[in-house]
């Protein structure tokens, strides 16, 4: 007999999201600060630019990118 795969969300924004059952897309606040924020253990996450940030009257691309390294 087989179980049923239990869902799997593929793009959430909810950062309480339990380990294995999803993927975060973190915001910005996270991107940009990430020493501010501890992920779970298990968890699963993406981070990038989404392209209507880049709309902003702020918005630096280095910031971005050295948050990233």
């Amino acid at each position: 007999m087989q179980h049923p795969t239990p869902p799997f969300d593929f793009h959430t924004h909810r950062l309480d999201t339990p380990p294995g059952t999803g993927i975060v897309s973190l915001p910005r606040r996270i991107v940009l600060h990430p020493e501010a924020w501890h992920p779970q253990v298990g968890g699963l996450y993406a981070a990038g630019i989404h392209p209507w940030w880049t709309a902003d009257a702020d918005f630096q691309l280095d910031r971005y990118l050295s948050s990233f390294s």
